[in-house]
């Protein structure tokens, strides 16, 4: 038969799928049968090659999916593939119930739930048989999979409450627990009911807080509430230098899934710390990604170690003329400073700050600036002050938003930090550069470092803000040929 140009024949599935023909009669048995004889490695170490689940794996499946039960969580350091299993029982609820399935991938972000969920999902069946089976959605507004011969859907979300209306979910899973709510375990539960077989799993790592549903799931589960639980983490004293301990922690070591580099590196790191804020906190998150350890250790209220700025060199702002970027960050309300940077050596000085300033005072700051130096950028902070950045751009100053991805924004605060940390970084030894940087802190997430400014009254932080902006553009232009208003 003919098809008529631009028409698109529907792809019939060959026959029934394969895995319904001979069904393992529990829930577990039937999840490792689907994992280990259709779902390959989706990348790294053997990629392609169909999954063998470790003993551990094996175990984990077997308390998780017990008949009956209808909540479970683990938690397991950074690197032990729980993601990637995860994924795997996604694919194998989705295609293992056939009453219309509905499986909910979440996490603390759709961005996340794309990231570790997601990705290695659509791997694992495009580079299958599932490809027959199985349709993967890409649109950006729903993505996820569905299944014709069972009605099945699997579906990206965020853990927000407004977002999981009308849920029926068979299985729903929520990664990166640790920055999860613990009202989100509610609000899934309160969907429950409607199926014979529904489950909830909750999984992660532990994070820089234990007000978090990981935590929440922990503690019920250690106090005799009916959820299945799996922990692998060592005990607080044990020695985090010896191989030993490293592997009682990760399952993985064993199962030939993570190597001890990493390890070894990360205690390099430790030791070489030159302060003791730093070690701490390097230590902090070595128990808590790869111990499994639930430790606070350092304030939230301390990006950089005690003491980095101050001991870090200085040198006066630049001659006039030179060539240098200007940050301007800041609101009506609160505090706005300009911060510059030398394009020659990177040197961070104050050109102004104030407090509740109107646009004529910022933008007359701004224009003596560029009369004194030979500014190349004007780099300003989203949000702030529109009508003045839009006057700014009428009268052809030099402005650039600062508006980077989240990978870019984390690498700008890691690269701060480290110059910061390692004694790199000049500034002019303003004392209000100083106070606005002791002002900032800091929230561990899965996406990186975010900052932020303590919970104090008065406590700002626009010129520490403008002073990582200017540093780091001054990083990039450096090496150019500047544009110079």
């Amino acid at each position: 038969m003919l098809v008529p140009m631009g028409a698109r024949k529907l792809l019939t599935p060959p026959g029934p799928p394969p895995w319904t023909t001979k069904r393992a009669s529990s829930r577990a048995a039937r999840a490792i049968a689907f994992i280990e004889g259709y779902l390959p490695i989706p990348s790294g170490r053997n990629a392609g090659n169909l999954i063998v689940l470790a003993e551990y794996q094996r175990n984990l499946l077997e308390v998780l999916l017990a008949d009956g039960a209808a909540a479970g969580a683990f938690q397991i350091p950074a690197g032990n593939a729980k993601s990637t299993l995860a994924a795997a029982v996604g694919l194998w609820a989705l295609c293992d119930h056939d009453d219309a399935p509905q499986v909910a991938l979440l996490a603390s972000s759709g961005l996340q739930a794309t990231r570790t969920i997601y990705t290695p999902a659509r791997a694992m069946v495009v580079n299958s048989v599932l490809a027959s089976y199985v349709k993967v959605r890409r649109d950006n507004t729903l993505r996820g999979f569905e299944t014709e011969w069972n009605m099945g859907n699997a579906w990206i979300l965020p853990a927000v409450d407004d977002r999981l209306q009308g849920l029926n979910p068979t299985l729903a899973l929520v990664d990166e627990a640790e920055y999860v709510e613990m009202e989100i375990l509610q609000a899934l539960e309160d969907r429950l009911g409607k199926r014979d077989e529904q489950l909830i799993w909750t999984f992660g790592t532990p994070g820089p807080s234990t007000d978090c549903l990981l935590y929440h799931v922990r503690t019920m589960a250690d106090a005799g509430a009916p959820y299945g639980w799996v922990e692998h983490a060592v005990e607080l004293d044990a020695d985090i230098r010896k191989r030993a301990t490293w592997e009682r922690a990760n399952p993985g070591i064993e199962a030939g899934i993570l190597g001890t580099s990493i390890f070894e590196a990360a205690i390099a790191g430790i030791e070489a710390a030159r302060d003791a804020p730093t070690r701490l906190k390097l230590e902090t998150r070595f128990r808590r990604f790869r111990l499994g350890q639930w430790v606070a250790g350092v304030s939230a209220d301390s990006w950089l170690p005690a003491g980095a700025w101050a001991a870090c060199p200085t040198m006066a702002a630049p001659n006039e003329g030179e060539r240098i970027v200007l940050a301007v960050d800041g609101t009506y309300k609160r505090s706005t400073a300009i911060v510059g940077a030398d394009l020659e050596t990177g040197a961070v000085f104050l050109v102004w700050a104030g407090e509740a300033a109107d646009d004529s005072e910022v933008e007359a700051v701004l224009s003596d600036a560029c009369a004194r130096w030979a500014v190349s950028e004007l780099v300003y902070y989203p949000t702030i002050r529109p009508q003045l950045i839009a006057q700014l751009e009428r009268k052809s100053y030099p402005i650039v938003e600062w508006k980077l991805g989240r990978d870019e924004e984390t690498k700008a605060t890691g690269a701060l930090w480290q110059a910061v940390a390692e004694g790199t970084l000049i500034h002019d030894g303003s004392e209000l550069l100083a106070e606005h940087f002791a002002n900032v802190a800091y929230r561990d997430t899965p996406g990186g470092v975010v900052l932020r400014r303590i919970h104090r009254e008065g406590a700002w932080i626009d010129a520490a803000m403008s002073a990582r902006m200017a540093w780091w553009r001054a990083q990039d232009l450096n090496q150019l040929t500047p544009v110079v208003w």
